[in-house]
């Protein structure tokens, strides 16, 4: 997921009293990606924090029966996406030339990896790159690349917008 869950009430305030009594604890939430505050009440568990560059400030009020208030210091929370891309690659291959040809030329996308998929961004946000035998390709797929007879190590590598790669390798023998 795309998010942060926070985990039971590990960022609430605790161990409240008051001699008259607590009437309200409220939060607001601001910066990240909260284009304005974002309020509730008594627990900050199962709440969902989209990641972003920008930390997040999270502001305690604790309000006693009698309107007095207290106001925290400011908890920072940073939420950042830490999850690689995923697809799906192929295993070994092995892909022979036509009679009389000394070399393949692969057509469409037959070795190009499927199923790309991230967490936080869009599948057109995701760079997809390749090298064979070490030599970086060009652009993000092995159309029309032409090979002459023998092994090659194919090394795919797909990463998001925050740098996060996920790569798989395989064998192409022509």
């Amino acid at each position: 997921q795309c998010y942060f869950t926070i985990p039971g009430p590990k960022f609430d305030p605790f161990d409240l009293d008051d001699n008259c009594g607590i009437a309200t604890v409220t939060y607001e939430i601001t910066g990240g990606s909260y284009a304005t505050p974002l309020t509730g009440s008594n627990t900050l568990a199962g709440l969902q924090i989209p990641p972003h560059d920008d930390d997040y400030s999270v502001v305690w009020t604790v309000t006693d029966v009698n309107g007095l208030s207290v106001v925290s210091t400011p908890l920072t929370i940073n939420v950042s996406d830490n999850q690689a891309p995923t697809f799906t690659c192929y295993g070994n291959q092995l892909r022979s030339a036509e009679s009389g040809v000394c070399e393949y030329t692969i057509s469409g996308s037959e070795l190009d990896p499927t199923s790309l998929s991230d967490n936080c961004d869009d599948v057109g946000d995701l760079t997809l790159e390749y090298t064979i035998d070490g030599t970086p390709g060009g652009g993000s797929t092995l159309d029309g690349t032409t090979l002459p007879g023998g092994t090659y190590t194919i090394v795919w590598t797909t990463t998001d917008t925050k740098g996060n790669s996920a790569n798989c390798t395989y064998n192409l023998t022509i």
